[in-house]
């Protein structure tokens, strides 16, 4: 899963986002025709458990 992470990364689809519970990775999923954005948090993927857990070390842009 480290590779994928890194992949993600590397490709400009990690990005840190501000929400109410404070600074959150996001995974840019799409953008439509119409330009709206569609992401997911590291969260709700599963990578922030893993983060935690230590399994990822990665330095996100």
């Amino acid at each position: 899963m480290n590779q994928l992470y890194l992949t993600l990364n590397k490709a400009g689809l990690m990005f840190k986002g501000h929400t109410k519970q404070g600074e959150i990775d996001f995974i840019h999923l799409e953008t439509d025709k119409n330009g709206t954005q569609y992401t997911m948090t590291a969260e709700e993927m599963g990578y922030q458990k893993w983060k935690v857990q230590g399994l990822f070390n990665y330095r996100v842009r």
